[in-house]
């Protein structure tokens, strides 16, 4: 039954995320305010509460997936569905509405209290995007799936665009570290963003490959089933090539020699495992294959996560 629930609400993804909004918050702020020995405008039990309202949505996103598409959910899963079967609708609906209300709740109260009453409202938006995404374009060939990167790419902006708000209602606090400054922090926040973004776009379009049975059975205008197996493996290595491009891009802006270790470690985690992904996906041809180049890509987002901690080494050389 806890079992059942937690992949309901899909505690793997919910873990990614509060280690993500954690990671931000330790090895992009922290560090960006330790260069000038000051502490971040938004406090550490503000910040938890920021991670909790963060979490409270996502998993109000994912139980109001699961109502919408229960029936494809169910047939997908050989007449399995959690709507239904662990919990009924009426009692779903609640739940999703009750971790909703209370995800916006805390959002706008530290909002509030921190200058940024907005915060709810972003959040709203959020759940509007999945909602609608899970409503019309779940199962279509593009339109969701950039929704869902855009969305990921969000939650990564999120913690950066809630602290800088925060620092824009202390002037002094804003003047001592300048603008310029804030921007950068902006822009490496930005740069993350957009791994996040094409990373999970390749990730989405990688399983559309692995399920695409399951997208014949449902009768899903799904992006391998729209464009075709090869269109959708040149579409991968596109894709790959891009993230490669962002990432030896960013490297070239932010490197220092002194450390080349760490930052050379960094790279092979995510070049590596990129360039196996291209070779996997010339000859992939079973679920079984496809499946593993997916369980690949989420190493990567590990492997991005990871390579944000090295930006302890690159923020002091960066800042003006």
């Amino acid at each position: 039954m806890i079992k059942d629930f937690f992949e309901l609400i899909r505690w793997k993804s919910i873990l990614l995320v509060a280690i993500t909004l954690i990671i931000v918050r330790v090895f992009i702020h922290d560090c960006f305010y330790e260069v000038f020995e000051l502490s971040p405008a938004l406090s550490i039990p503000f910040y938890a509460l920021f991670v909790l309202s963060v979490v409270l949505l996502v998993a109000s996103c994912s139980i109001a997936d699961e109502i919408i598409n229960k029936d494809k959910y169910k047939s997908i899963r050989d007449g399995k569905s959690f709507i239904g079967t662990l919990l009924q609708e009426q009692t779903a609906k609640v739940l999703c509405i009750v971790l909703l209300v209370l995800s916006l709740a805390t959002a706008y109260t530290i909002g509030a209290l921190n200058g940024f009453v907005h915060l709810g409202t972003i959040l709203i938006v959020l759940f509007g995007m999945m909602y609608f995404c899970s409503k019309r374009y779940s199962f279509q060939p593009v339109a969701g799936k950039l929704l869902r990167a855009l969305y990921q790419a969000l939650l990564f902006l999120l913690p950066t665009m809630f602290e800088t708000a925060c620092l824009a209602n202390e002037p002094k606090l804003f003047e001592a570290i300048g603008q310029q400054n804030v921007m950068i922090m902006m822009v490496m926040s930005l740069c993350f963003g957009g791994f996040a973004f094409m990373l999970s776009l390749l990730t989405e379009i990688t399983a559309d490959l692995r399920d695409i049975d399951d997208a014949k059975l449902i009768n899903s205008r799904s992006f391998a089933l729209y464009f075709g197996e090869d269109a959708t493996k040149k579409t991968t290595y596109f894709l790959v090539v891009l993230l490669i491009a962002a990432t030896a891009f960013f490297q070239y802006q932010y490197y220092q020699a002194d450390k080349m270790i760490v930052l050379g470690g960094i790279s092979i985690l995510i070049y590596l495992p990129l360039l196996y992904f291209i070779k996997e996906m010339r000859s992939a041809k079973s679920v079984q294959d496809y499946d593993f180049l997916v369980k690949l890509l989420n190493m990567v987002f590990i492997s991005l996560l990871f390579a944000m901690t090295s930006l302890k080494y690159v923020i002091p050389y960066a800042l003006i």
